[in-house]
């Protein structure tokens, strides 16, 4: 996965045309929400195990 990213970014460096730009963007992106969203399920899942115990 990090491997895909850091290819993408070369290759923008080395062409960059719009395109890969919004691909490695998009990419970043999903990452990041993938991410939080992993943050607060486990939040809210800590929460929620508490709140049944």
């Amino acid at each position: 996965m990090v491997t895909v990213i850091l290819l993408a970014v070369v290759k923008t460096l080395l062409n960059p045309s719009l395109e890969t730009m919004i691909y490695v963007i998009f990419m970043i992106t999903m990452i990041c929400l993938a991410i939080s969203w992993g943050k607060t399920r486990n939040k809210i899942n800590y929460t929620f195990l508490k709140t049944i115990l």
